[in-house]
């Protein structure tokens, strides 16, 4: 928590020293995905290297349980975002592409395919309602989809498929789909027409399959870009 502190205060010191501070600038904080619970990545690091608390929800880093997948979510903007306000509307970190191109005035480059929604009139208090009515997640044998407090989860443990009313079960302890028919076949139908408009993996290989050792070099081998020594790709979900 200390790093976290002095990494945002070195940026906001920079912002004012340079004058982009004081409402000229739109800050943006969060998480990628919830704590990690697993061991560290070498033998003699401790358990839970990543010091992480889901707190009151079930799961951690890479699964759609609400302790990896809801991360905290902050907008800084002096003077156009109300300090200390709270949004309590589902959104996705996708929304910030829109977001920040909105904040500059801009436009959406030709041919962009974005699920993202622009927040700004919702955090502004404009415009009422959520952004979202539904969103998906998809892994290799898992999924999820969360429309309002109603939660569909798929794949854990691998083959069920639960729903769950995040009102009054933040945890996801109680499967309620049976005493919920049509909000369950609703749910489930529509995570599946989504994944039929996800485009193949940029790879050719199949999230769901067994990945080999050919598999991993050939998804390497079509990575996109390259961030310093590492390499780093984004390849699309294949159904």
């Amino acid at each position: 928590m200390a790093a976290i502190d002095e990494g945002i205060g070195r940026v906001l010191s920079t912002l004012d020293q340079y004058g982009l501070d004081g409402g000229k600038t739109l800050i943006a904080f969060l998480s990628d995905n919830g704590p990690d619970d697993q061991h560290g990545w070498e033998a003699h690091w401790p358990s839970h290297i990543m010091m992480g608390d889901p707190g009151p929800f079930s799961g951690s880093k890479n699964q759609f349980w609400e302790g990896g997948s809801r991360i905290p979510f902050i907008l800084r903007w002096p003077g156009e975002i109300a300090a200390g306000s709270i949004y309590r509307q589902q959104v996705m970190s996708f929304d910030l592409l829109p977001t920040f191109i909105a904040a500059a005035h801009g436009r959406m480059p030709a041919g962009t395919d974005s699920d993202g929604v622009d927040l700004l009139p919702y955090v502004r208090e404009y415009s009422g309602g959520s952004p979202h009515d539904i969103l998906f997640w998809k892994g290799e044998k898992q999924g999820a989809a969360r429309m309002g407090d109603w939660k569909y989860l798929r794949g854990y443990p691998p083959g069920s498929h639960q729903l769950f009313n995040l009102k009054t079960d933040i945890k996801e302890l109680r499967d309620v789909s049976h005493a919920n028919g049509a909000i369950f076949s609703e749910l489930t139908s529509r995570w599946k027409a989504w994944c039929m408009t996800l485009p193949r993996s940029h790879s050719g290989v199949s999230p769901a399959a067994t990945l080999s050792t050919s598999h991993i070099r050939k998804a390497l081998r079509a990575c996109s870009f390259v961030l310093g020594p590492e390499l780093y790709c984004l390849p699309t979900t294949t159904v």
